[in-house]
């Protein structure tokens, strides 16, 4: 599956704060479903308050009080899952920043946004491929099968069974500090 690296709040504001539009300076093919990801750059208070004033000036003034509520950002994963339906100029979104010119940015439209348990990964830039597991932090013996899968999409597994490491038994989230330190 493939996910786009996003700085917070911009990120957060996707999935939990209805912003329909990634503003970018190129344009892409890939329709379909798309992780979010939110990079390693944590938003500082300045830059929120004044991304909150540039929200207001657009009418978005319930998304920008919600965001400056916001105590901890998820950085440096996977936080949610969104459909990719279009990539346009000149969108009508209030959520669309056309830059200094209309040619200059390319709208992708987001549908349907879900929050996702925060799965630490390293970005890239660009849109990227997300393998469908990864491998688990406690490190594997020998021929066996060492995964762990991601949560994501269409593999949510049900909370009563989490996914589980095949090599140890523990579940992801016994390895969750360990995988930090790993992608750091």
């Amino acid at each position: 599956m493939r996910a786009l690296s996003i700085w917070q709040p911009w990120a957060w504001l996707i999935i939990h704060g209805g912003k329909d539009i990634e503003n970018r300076g190129w344009a892409t093919w890939h329709r379909g479903p798309l992780l979010i990801h939110a990079s390693k750059k944590p938003p500082r208070l300045p830059d929120l308050d004044a991304i909150a004033l540039w929200m207001r000036e657009r009418g978005l003034d319930q998304a920008a009080e919600a965001m400056l509520k916001v105590v901890q950002w998820d950085l440096g994963g996977i936080i949610g899952r969104v459909d990719l339906v279009d990539c346009v100029r000149g969108h009508r979104s209030p959520w669309a920043d056309n830059g200094y010119l209309a040619t200059d940015t390319w709208h992708m439209v987001l549908e349907n946004p879900v929050a996702l348990p925060f799965r630490p990964l390293r970005g890239e830039r660009g849109l990227f491929e997300v393998s469908e597991s990864t491998p688990c932090p406690c490190g594997g013996a020998g021929d066996v099968c060492h995964e762990i899968r991601l949560e994501i999409g269409d593999l949510l597994l049900d909370p009563s069974e989490p996914s589980r490491c095949r090599n140890c038994g523990h579940t992801q989230a016994c390895h969750e500090r360990a995988w930090r330190e790993r992608v750091r």
